[in-house]
């Protein structure tokens, strides 16, 4: 390899008849971006990483035959960005939950059935695009689920990327803000600056589900970052009430016991949404009864 071992960006973007790496690649315990856009013909990636611990940026763009992550993702757990744009991915390897440094995840163009649970673990996410504007989830998905059963502890949450199309992927991460809405989250972002990695308006529209989100009748003309706005606001309200119980009644009684995720059982209830969890339910049901008949 020689000089090679001192490399720490390697960039190989539209090389489109490399169909496969050099195992020896894996071996470069300098590397810190690797760059990968458009490697059409590329199908996977070495199979060991072990030396991959500098690693911070990885990109994975068009590139239609890239199948699978590596399964050991757990050796670069340095990683600070990882972008999947147009691949062939249908599954996220268990281990990106160890990537408990990562800040920006991109998931776009890719027919990803599911997320795995370990996604609850990367509480350092800032930047979340799950998909892209004309994506439309593979039948059958529940990666939005999963997302938004995650959601609460991205408390670290600036910018989500969704553009949703379909009602009940808006619905089921609506219901998740409501319950337990991000303080970082900004919506109705424009940019155009140089380098960006998207350049339009965010606007989820929110307000076209006043009554199924259960908002204030003049919510239909609300933007959505007033829809967050009142969100945080009857959160904090029932903060108060639960603070306020534990001060009443002390340490003896059960409200001591009270938790981040009780706290979000109350929230959710009181602010009259319908639990995830019964949701899910229903669906599975509903599925069944097809199945059946």
């Amino acid at each position: 390899m020689g000089d090679m071992e001192r490399l720490n960006t390697i960039t190989l973007s539209n090389f489109i008849r490399i169909s496969e790496l050099p195992e020896t690649l894996g071996s470069l315990s300098s590397l810190q971006k690797l760059d990968l856009r458009g490697c059409d013909a590329l199908v996977t990636l070495p199979v060991c990483l072990d030396q991959w611990t500098g690693m911070e940026c990885l990109m994975l763009n068009d590139m239609t035959s890239f199948k699978e992550l590596p399964p050991n993702m757990a050796v670069i757990k340095n990683l600070h960005k990882l972008h999947i744009i147009m691949c062939a991915i249908s599954k996220i390897p268990e281990s990106i939950g160890v990537l408990t440094n990562l800040k920006q995840l991109v998931m776009g163009s890719c027919p990803i059935v599911d997320l795995p649970p370990s996604i609850e673990a990367l509480t350092t996410l800032h930047t979340i695009m799950p998909f892209t504007n004309n994506d439309e989830p593979p039948i059958g998905s529940r990666a939005f689920q999963t997302l938004a059963r995650a959601l609460p502890v991205f408390r670290g949450l600036e910018k989500m990327h969704l553009t949703m199309r379909w009602d009940q992927e808006k619905m089921v991460i609506g219901r998740s803000l409501q319950a337990w809405p991000l303080p970082k989250l900004i919506f109705n972002i424009y940019t155009n600056a140089p380098g960006a990695l998207w350049e339009e308006t965010f606007n989820w529209n929110l307000r076209d589900y006043q009554q199924e989100l259960t908002l204030l009748p003049e919510a239909v003309q609300w933007e959505d970052a007033t829809t967050l706005q009142y969100w945080q606001m009857q959160q904090n309200k029932v903060m108060a009430f639960a603070c306020g119980l534990y001060k009443r009644l002390g340490e003896v009684s059960q409200v001591s016991s009270i938790d981040e995720s009780m706290l979000m059982h109350i929230t959710n209830e009181l602010l009259g949404c319908q639990s995830l969890k019964q949701q899910w339910q229903r669906e599975q049901m509903a599925q069944k009864t097809v199945t059946v008949s």
